[in-house]
């Protein structure tokens, strides 16, 4: 495994849980708005928007 550094470690090392608990901390709130997306996305493809392109009705 390389790490930052450019040093590698060997086979059964470990990585300090405080900073395997720091990324979990970052990667988690990003997965939740990555996914979140995905979702407005397909919504947008299924069509749930598409009033909201009408301008017949922008601000009445």
């Amino acid at each position: 495994m390389i790490v930052p550094g450019g040093e590698g470690m060997a086979e059964g090392d470990s990585v300090s849980g405080d900073v395997g608990d720091s990324a979990l901390r970052e990667a988690a709130p990003e997965l939740r708005r990555l996914q979140g997306l995905e979702r407005i996305a397909a919504l947008g493809e299924a069509g749930a928007f598409d009033e909201l392109l009408d301008k017949r009705n922008y601000r009445n």
